[in-house]
């Protein structure tokens, strides 16, 4: 007898669509091809802009904290809050979720490196061919170079090098996912 009073929707990539992310890109406009590639342009003026993956590790780890901390400063800045992003019990999950050495989590940490410094940062998980994307998060520092969606463009690519049918963004369907993706699942 239960009423439905918030409905969320999960949006996904088909990247089996396309056999490569150039053929996969094309179904975006020339328009957000172009943009995306000025953005590229903006952040590499601001300094050396390098893309890093790390499958578990201490590294891995390192960014995955690093990540809820920047996710904790965006939402302060907008007003927002997420009382998971605030229990450090989800900090000491993630570290030891993309760490665990006798339990593998097919942890994935994608960096987006300006100067040394992470612009942007994604944390996900895979399984049986699906990347599930927890969180993605920008430094505020590179809010209008872009970075979270070079991220995320950068991360797409890598999808298909490791041949994932599947990148799921997760709910909710916020607008700059519903952008991406091929289509949502309820």
């Amino acid at each position: 007898g239960a009423l439905t009073s918030n409905k969320q929707v999960a949006p996904f990539l088909d990247l089996t669509s396309a056999p490569d992310f150039t053929a996969y890109e094309q179904r975006y406009s020339s328009r957000s091809r172009r943009n995306r590639r000025r953005l590229a342009r903006r952040l590499e003026e601001a300094g050396e802009v390098k893309f890093e993956r790390y499958k578990g590790g201490a590294k891995a780890a390192e960014l995955a904290v690093h990540a809820l901390d920047l996710k904790a400063l965006w939402l302060k800045d907008r007003g927002l809050v997420s009382h998971a992003i605030a229990d450090p019990r989800m900090r000491r999950f993630f570290k030891d979720a993309v760490t665990d050495s006798t339990r593998s989590t097919n942890s994935v940490v994608s960096a987006l490196i300006c100067n040394g410094d992470p612009a942007a940062l994604e944390v996900s998980f895979t399984c049986k061919g699906r990347l599930a994307m927890h969180v993605i998060v920008f430094n505020l520092a590179y809010e209008k170079s872009g970075a979270g969606v070079l991220l995320l463009e950068q991360s797409i690519r890598e999808g298909y090098s490791d041949r994932l049918s599947t990148y799921d963004m997760l709910a909710p369907g916020d607008n700059y996912k519903l952008d991406w993706s091929d289509a949502t699942i309820e």
